[in-house]
């Protein structure tokens, strides 16, 4: 345990060292200018990346600025005036440009046709923004000029606090929601409540009941055996506001308002309920090299928040960390959320304190440094995560095609070693309007041709809750079988939806997988098809991915004559790079609509 909090202080040492240095050299810039030019482009092209980076820019100032404040407060045993006189004026100049901002939402979260008030909207970015505000305010009462707290008070109560408290429930359909949204606003919202209305305690608790009543839907949307099916960054995005509020209520409360582990709503106190699932779930998904679990609008190369993880191993002594290489730093978030860099700082801290001084010596585990085989089963969302003896990583998921930013993908995997994802899962593309819209299945990232899975006659599956994965059964030595079938519509010439048997087997000591898929009804044109990011080198019957001397072979058993062939895609990544991927693609021998094929890939 010592190791480990000497690892977790120099964490905090380095990051503490990336806020003061950020935050200094930010003195001498100008704020970025939000501009009506810019705001238009998301209702005119469907363009987000150029209005978003100006505004996350201003976040970022705001955010930075804000937290070296208050840790030179801390760090002088929270004095008056203890704070630079050059970082205070800063961030004064910084907050007064941000109230006179005409919206704290997003263009893409707002309707200027149909709403005339839209300019305050209650959406994610609001609140987040309303939430640092609050935060900055309450830390640094004695150090901010009166007028400028006076006038961050006002704006939070206009543009979020207002319009969503004097409303009927709900608010938004967030309110109500079992996504990342209903966390990240619902807790801002309660977090706001707790830093600037606590002279007023009957409205105080009223409102506190309300945003803990909203919460409750948001961790319905974990499955049973806790997995987020967003995905790791969604998880850790919506959980950061949740463990950030729930723990300042815990604080304020003296632990009498126990959202972690006490009885609320449907949840009984108790070390094994959903809640503690959930809190194990991130250090799931890191493979033993670091890269991680992509599905949804994921990412392979994701990090975690270690002052997240600290608050639930506060909470849930098993909670196991990934490696501290894989912690994010300050300029991990582009958005840069004012929320998850404070606990970094503050509850990392925290963290330490109480581990040394406990003397536990459960808890902080490192997950994925394991040296034997791993299989981690989530029945209830339908994934497997396993990581063999020597290090390849494999995943697969079942489900159905409308889980919250959802890809159509039953039955898709993916496979990894030694920092290589050969065959991968692209996650997220760049979000615009078409991402969210009727369009959202033609992009590439978003529809079964951007995933490994089977191709009936020309088609891939179908959207909508009632193409799913009709039966699971996975096993703790790597097995894995599910009937993907159902995913897809009717195939010409039968009525009826396919039936598709797909099993994985996955060597826990080796790595090596073996495929089988078995068609019945399926059409007479099925085609596998396997997708990467490494151009593949075909020989025969066989296929080799190869990067940085690593190498991958998948073998086709039985190929049909017209051989394998490889597809080349262009795909819009989140940042809006445009990336090459390449599809692996053979026919699969079939007669009546029935046939058979087998992979091994090692």
């Amino acid at each position: 345990m010592d190791g480990f909090v000497k690892k977790l202080e120099a964490f905090r040492m380095g990051y503490r060292k990336e806020v003061r240095e950020s935050a200094w050299s930010l003195l001498d810039q100008d704020m970025p200018v939000l501009t009506e030019e810019l705001f238009a482009l998301f209702e005119q092209n469907g363009n987000r990346l150029r209005y978003e980076t100006v505004y996350f820019n201003r976040r970022k100032m705001l955010a930075v600025l804000g937290l070296e404040a208050i840790l030179e407060k801390e760090e002088a045993g929270n004095k008056a005036k203890a704070v630079s006189t050059e970082i205070l004026d800063k961030l004064c100049l910084v907050i007064e440009d941000v109230c006179r901002e005409e919206c704290w939402a997003l263009p893409a979260h707002v309707d200027r046709k149909e709403d005339k008030d839209w300019r305050i909207t209650a959406d994610l970015f609001a609140c987040e923004t309303a939430q640092t505000l609050s935060e900055i305010t309450d830390r640094l009462e004695e150090d901010l000029p009166t007028e400028l707290k006076g006038r961050m008070v006002k704006e939070i109560g206009r543009r979020v606090l207002n319009p969503f408290f004097d409303s009927a429930i709900p608010y938004s359909k967030w309110e109500c929601g079992e996504t990342n949204w209903n966390a990240v606003c619902a807790g801002s919202i309660g977090s706001v409540c707790l830093h600037l209305m606590r002279e007023d305690k009957e409205q105080l608790l009223k409102n506190l009941k309300r945003i803990c009543d909203g919460l409750l839907w948001y961790l319905k949307g974990f499955s049973e055996d806790g997995a987020c099916m967003e995905g790791l960054g969604y998880y850790t995005y919506g959980m950061a506001y949740f463990v950030n509020f729930a723990q300042e209520l815990y604080e304020y409360s003296d632990g009498k308002w126990d959202l972690f582990c006490g009885e609320w709503g449907e949840f009984k106190a108790g070390k094994e309920d959903k809640r503690t699932k959930m809190a194990q779930f991130p250090a799931k998904c890191f493979f033993p090299d670091g890269r991680t679990l992509s599905f949804s609008d994921g990412s392979s190369r994701d990090t975690f928040r270690v002052g997240l993880l600290g608050v639930l191993a506060m909470h849930y002594p098993a909670v196991s960390f990934p490696d501290l290489d894989r912690g994010a730093g300050l300029h991990d978030d582009s958005c840069y959320r004012f929320t998850s860099l404070k606990m970094d700082m503050l509850y990392t801290g925290k963290y330490m304190e109480l581990l040394r001084n406990s003397g536990k010596k459960e808890g902080a585990l490192d997950e994925c440094g394991k040296k034997e085989g791993v299989f981690h089963i989530f029945p209830s969302a339908q994934w497997c995560i396993g990581c063999s003896e020597n290090g390849v990583g494999f995943a697969c998921k079942g489900g159905h095609n409308d889980e919250p930013h959802n890809h159509n993908d039953i039955g898709h995997f993916l496979y990894e070693a030694e920092g290589v994802m050969f065959l991968t899962d692209l996650g997220c593309g760049e979000y615009t309007k078409e991402y969210f819209s009727d369009g959202r299945y033609e992009i590439f990232c978003n529809n079964s041709f951007g995933h490994s899975v089977p191709i009936l006659n020309g088609k891939g599956q179908c959207a909508g809750a009632a193409y799913a994965c009709q039966g699971f059964a996975a096993q703790p030595d790597g097995r894995v079988e599910m009937e993907i079938g159902k995913a897809y519509g009717p195939v010409w010439p039968q009525e009826e939806k396919p039936e598709i048997i797909r099993e994985f087997t996955f060597d826990l000591k080796s790595g090596k997988l073996d495929l089988k898929d078995r068609f019945e009804s399926a059409g007479n044109e099925v085609f596998e098809r396997m997708v990467t990011q490494i151009l593949p080198k075909v020989c025969g019957n066989y296929v080799v991915l190869e990067k940085d001397g690593t190498k991958c072979r998948l073998e086709i058993k039985d190929l049909a004559e017209d051989g394998i062939s490889v597809e080349e895609y262009g795909h819009s990544n989140h940042s809006g790079e445009m990336e090459k991927v390449y599809a692996i693609c053979w026919k699969v021998k079939m007669k009546d609509g029935k046939g058979e094929s087998e992979i091994s890939i090692s």
